[in-house]
């Protein structure tokens, strides 16, 4: 009776534990908005929660992986803020078009979900910007808001650290659904030491 109340406690546990929120890389998106530079973003990586997501989104910003399969460099520099949904998000990483239908992870194509522990559950959250299920490339958004409704469909893998006020200056230049006003451009990208 013992070891079944042993075992129905760690069952428990593990289905109900907290992810595991421990930063294991830090980056950074250094943008320009009609080519006048504003501040870093400066972004934490949860790597114990989600080990392949987070490796892909930080060689993205490295640019350490070369070209990719469309000839064009796997990486963030260059790229561009193609979509903003006012009050809601900001979301980039096509390298490939810079418009949204484009894309490519350090895996290839795409590459499958790991889990949907981590919630959409305050402004700065980074998250994968997948096209569907198991559609992970290098598409990815960060949130102005919470926004749960994502929960269980993109997998959250991040939090911006500091440079929330370039985010918003970003989000500022949309109208609803449509295409930022003016090029917001990631101009440089790498990673940071965690000290």
């Amino acid at each position: 009776m013992w070891i079944q109340l042993g075992l129905v406690m760690a069952f428990h546990l593990y289905v109900f534990a907290a992810p595991d929120l421990t930063i294991t890389h830090k980056v950074y998106l250094d943008v320009a908005l009609r080519e006048q530079k504003m501040d870093r973003i400066v972004i934490g990586l949860y790597g114990k929660q989600v080990p392949k997501t987070v490796e892909n989104f930080r060689a993205l910003c490295t640019c350490e992986t070369g070209m990719g399969n469309y000839g064009v460099k796997r990486c963030y520099k260059g790229s561009k803020f193609h979509k903003v949904l006012r009050g809601y998000f900001i979301q980039g990483g096509d390298f490939v078009y810079n418009n949204g239908r484009g894309g490519e992870s350090i895996y290839g194509r795409f590459f499958r979900d790991e889990n949907f522990e981590i919630k959409h559950d305050r402004p700065g959250i980074l998250s994968s910007a997948a096209f569907g299920r198991d559609a992970n490339q290098s598409q990815f958004m960060i949130l102005l808001r919470d926004w749960k409704t994502l929960d269980g469909l993109q997998m959250a893998f991040g939090i911006v650290l500091s440079g929330m006020e370039t985010v918003n200056i970003i989000a500022s230049q949309g109208i609803g659904d449509e295409s930022p006003i003016t090029d917001v451009e990631v101009v440089d990208s790498g990673e940071l030491p965690l000290n």
